[in-house]
């Protein structure tokens, strides 16, 4: 018989048993936090013990896909909150939303409700979070590439972006001519490669048996785009000149990426990347509106995806970019509007609504009568699937490199691509943006003569008799959109010999 002594006992016996439970829990968070178990897992094993990468990926993705019951009160918050997020303007946002901008790739509040230290999905090929797992002692996967840019951001002086584009009100922004500390050291076509970061993901899409996991897993991709500009408010990117490429061979991830600048006026960027079970492609085009206080860009053009073993095609839009804050040193960036993705069967799509703040909501539906699923999260932290109590973390972003605000604000994968490594000198086009001198002047702190380079390469590009025509792609006649040629890897295959390319840069 049980007596009321005992059901005390046993009470207490829970009671401990629960609060151990969570500090083990709080623990695991922080641990996961500043680490990718991923890059830690394919270091600490034997290369000879290891399976082939697909099936490390796939393996990875199960592991992290776990229930969490702790996070119901948190998230039901942003959720609700959503409405409210929506009705912020820039004229009274002095300071940032709660999702931007901490400029931390990854939350502590996410990571807890996670309820694991697991890899995420899109993390095993994510060498950006990197540093925790060497703060933790442990030895790291590395990927031969330069892990930090040659000089931290130079001081730029007194830069009056005000009276810059208060001179140009109601103008096309894209043709203002900004001053170089404005930049970044990346091209707006490395940018476009930078998108690719958690490209994991799509291997992940593609040994995908079940049509709505394929179709989460594209939309958690899409999403992850977005991740880099967290920290990227400060500056921009590099535009490029009319003919300028740029490529990316990835053997650590499996593909190879090339992009070109097809148009002037309008700018227009079109770039394609291969693997061996998909090929993605975009054309992209942006609508810049200066708000007095804030400037915002739409993005114009769509993404298109497919995998190879099915002939499945996938294809979905992006959300509007602004910057808040524009003259203040509390500016901060955020995305939203729709993002649709529209999948290869009838009634196969989702349904995103980037809700102001850094919240994301939507559904995802594989068919007409198919299943569907909730999907939810924060565009610089993570995304969830399925009901909230049971939600299963689909991507989360990796961990920043240490100083990362000293150098731009730049991703472990953002800080190599740049990168001019000695083996690609003889091989590259001479369009590679590369080898353009003001990006890389600005890299080593060079402002002065970077100042004028880009100077003489925009006078350049003014003065030119003949314009330069797009090369590796060509426009449609059917919707205008931009497809690679499909020329350019065996034209390098013999360094462009015999191939007019166009002198950019000299």
């Amino acid at each position: 018989m049980v007596t009321a002594e005992d059901v005390a006992q046993l009470t207490a016996q829970v009671t401990e048993l629960s609060r151990q439970n969570q500090d083990l829990r709080q623990r695991l968070s922080l641990i996961h936090g500043h680490s990718d178990l991923s890059a830690m897992i394919v270091s600490a094993v034997p290369q000879a013990l290891l399976p082939d990468s697909a099936n490390i990926s796939s393996s990875l993705s199960r592991d992290s896909i776990t229930e969490y019951h702790d996070a119901a009160e948190r998230l039901s918050l942003d959720m609700s909150s959503s409405e409210s997020e929506d009705e912020l303007s820039d004229e009274d946002d002095a300071n940032p939303p709660a999702a931007d901008a901490s400029n931390q790739a990854s939350s502590s509040t996410v990571a807890a409700a996670s309820g694991s230290a697991d890899a995420s999905p899109g993390g095993a090929a994510n060498d950006a979070s990197t540093t925790g797992a060497s703060a933790a002692g442990l030895e790291v996967a590395t990927t031969g590439r330069r892990e930090v840019l040659p000089v931290p951001q130079p001081d730029g002086g007194n830069l009056s972006l005000f009276n810059i584009l208060c001179r140009n009100i109601g103008k096309d922004l894209t043709s203002v001519r900004m001053p170089i500390a404005s930049n970044e050291p990346l091209n707006a076509l490395q940018r476009l490669c930078e998108e690719l970061e958690y490209s994991s993901l799509l291997d992940q899409a593609a040994a995908a048996k079940d049509p709505l996991e394929r179709l989460v897993l594209v939309v958690a991709f899409a999403v992850s785009a977005y991740a880099c500009t967290a920290t990227r408010s400060a500056k921009k990117p590099f535009n490029p000149l009319l003919g300028e490429t740029y490529e990316c061979v990835r053997e650590d991830r499996g593909w190879k990426f090339i992009s070109e600048q097809v148009s002037h006026h309008p700018p227009v960027a079109a770039c394609h990347c291969e693997s061996d079970t998909w090929e993605f492609w975009q054309d992209c085009r942006l609508r810049n509106k200066f708000w007095g206080k804030s400037l915002e860009a739409q993005p114009l053009g769509a993404i298109r995806l497919r995998f190879k073993d099915s002939g499945e095609l996938f294809q979905w839009n992006k959300v509007t970019t602004c910057i808040y804050n524009l003259f203040s040193s509390s500016r901060y960036i955020d995305h939203y509007g729709e993002l649709t993705v529209q999948g290869p069967v009838q009634g196969s799509q989702a349904r995103l609504t980037f809700h102001k703040g850094g919240s994301i909501s939507g559904v995802c539906r594989a068919g007409s009568n198919g299943p569907e699923t909730a999907v939810f999260g924060r565009w610089n932290e993570s995304l969830f699937a399925g009901r909230e109590h049971t939600a299963r973390c689909v991507w989360r972003s990796g961990a920043l490199p240490p100083h990362s605000a000293s150098y731009y604000g730049f991703t472990r994968f953002a800080i190599e691509l740049n990168e001019l490594q000695d083996c690609l000198v003889s091989v590259l086009p001479v369009t590679d943006t590369r080898f353009r001198p003001d990006q890389r002047l600005l890299e080593v702190g060079d402002l002065d003569n970077a100042e004028a380079q880009k100077l003489r390469l925009e006078n350049k590009q003014r003065s030119r008799q003949t314009p330069v025509q797009p090369r590796w792609f060509r426009q449609l006649s059917s919707d205008k959109s931009w497809e690679f040629r499909r020329e350019y890897w065996s034209a390098r295959e013999s360094k462009f010999a015999g191939i007019d390319l166009p002198d950019l840069f000299d």
